[in-house]
């Protein structure tokens, strides 16, 4: 299941989601409560609109609790029964007690489901050295940009 912008629903059944919403559309509470009950949520890079959604779909079905990448945002007012949190796991990676499952996920797991065709990259756009930074920084945060990595080459220049 996929939840993105209505623009990205290509991209994301390519990368093989089962069912898409658009996130932005004014039934995608009731199409995403339609699809339920659902048994992890997480979601990435939501605003405070889109965890009022969450909220509204994960109360429908009894209850529950999300991850967001950004954490709960300031003014949501989240249903009883509806929690969300926010976990800092790349940290996790880089903490030598975890070096063995480190190796396991980045050298053998995600070689291995990338080889297979079962995880896809996103799109790419270099944006050139580090004097674009600034530029590709200002379309983040515009929004001005979706589904696709912006890529700094330091050495470029």
């Amino acid at each position: 299941m996929g939840v993105a912008s209505g623009s990205n629903a290509a991209l994301v059944k390519s990368l093989g989601a089962s069912e898409f919403v658009g996130r932005t559309e004014d039934s995608a509470t009731e199409a995403l409560i339609a699809l339920g009950p659902y048994h992890a949520v997480l979601a990435a890079a939501d605003s405070a609109k889109d965890q009022g959604t969450i909220g509204a779909v994960l109360a429908a079905q009894g209850g529950g609790t999300f991850l967001s990448t950004m954490g709960v945002r300031a003014g949501v007012s989240l249903p009883d029964g509806v929690t969300g949190f926010f976990a800092q796991f790349l940290d996790d990676y880089l903490d030598p007690a975890n070096a063995e499952f480190t190796r396991w996920v980045w050298w053998e797991y995600l070689e291995q489901i990338l080889v297979e065709g079962r995880m896809h990259a996103l799109p790419s756009r270099i944006m050139g050295g580090l004097s674009q930074a600034q530029k590709a920084w200002d379309l983040l945060r515009q929004g001005r940009t979706s589904a696709e990595r912006l890529i700094i080459q330091p050495n470029a220049e």
